[in-house]
């Protein structure tokens, strides 16, 4: 299952990022040089794109580390 604009959107603002802080988060997640633009994470949120599976596994790896270290 694909993730949604909206989820993607709602994970953004859990984090209190801004879609150009975001765009810099996911670069240095995914070890890119450059980070993602404002109009890319915009597209994605409004549905106008699809979020990668690259992005994907950004979003649920901190996810899943938020998770283990609730559990804690």
């Amino acid at each position: 299952m694909m993730m949604t604009g909206k989820e993607l959107a709602l994970f953004r603002k859990s984090k209190g990022l801004k879609q150009s802080e975001f765009g810099g988060w996911l670069a240095e997640q995914l070890g890119q040089d450059r980070p993602y633009a404002p109009s890319e994470v915009s597209a994605w949120e409004k549905g106008h794109r699809p979020v990668s599976y690259a992005v994907q596994a950004a979003v649920y790896k901190a996810l899943w580390e938020a998770t283990k270290a609730e559990i804690r």
